[in-house]
C-alpha cells in the first residue's frame, strides 16, 4: 500500500498496476481539474462544444461533495471542458443562469443549455448527465 500526500488529501492506493494508480490518483485531485472562470473568459469558454459550468461556494457543504464527483466526470469524461464559477464573485453570472441553488450544474453543447440542476445529486446522476451531454 502506498500513502501519496497531495496537497490536503491523502489517498491509499494499492497499485495492481499503472494504469490503475493513474486514474486513482487523477480521480482524487478533485477540483484540481475544473479551470476556474470569471464573465470575461466566458465568451471564449462557451466556444467548446461541450461544456459544463459547476456554480459552487467554499461555505457550501454540498458543494464540496460536487467538487469530489466533478473531478471523476472530468477525468472519465476529456471531452467536455468543465469550469467552475464562484457563485459569490460571479454575481452576474449567477443571474444570467438564474442561479438559485449550490451548487448548480450547467450543461452545454455548442452554447445551448442542455441542463440545468440544483443542489447535489449523486455520482449515477451526475455520470447520466455526462452522457447525455455527449450523445445529443
Amino acid at each position: 500500500m502506498k500513502t501519496i500526500l497531495f496537497y490536503s488529501f491523502v489517498i491509499y492506493i494499492t497499485v495492481v498496476n499503472q494504469d490503475q494508480a493513474v486514474k486513482v490518483l487523477a480521480s482524487s485531485l478533485r477540483e484540481i481539474y475544473l479551470d476556474s472562470i470569471t464573465q470575461s473568459g466566458l465568451e471564449q469558454a462557451l466556444s467548446a462544444p461541450l461544456v459544463v459550468l459547476n456554480f459552487w461556494a467554499n461555505w457550501s457543504a454540498a458543494s464540496k461533495t460536487m467538487a469530489s464527483i466533478m473531478g471523476v466526470a472530468v477525468v472519465a469524461h476529456p471531452r467536455i471542458r468543465f469550469y467552475k464559477i464562484d457563485a459569490d464573485t460571479e454575481d452576474g453570472l449567477v443571474g444570467a443562469y438564474q442561479v438559485r441553488e449550490l451548487p448548480a450544474l450547467v450543461g452545454l453543447r455548442d452554447g445551448k443549455a442542455a441542463f440545468f440542476i440544483g443542489g447535489a445529486i449523486p455520482s449515477e446522476q451526475v455520470e447520466a448527465l455526462m452522457r447525455q451531454l455527449e450523445n445529443i
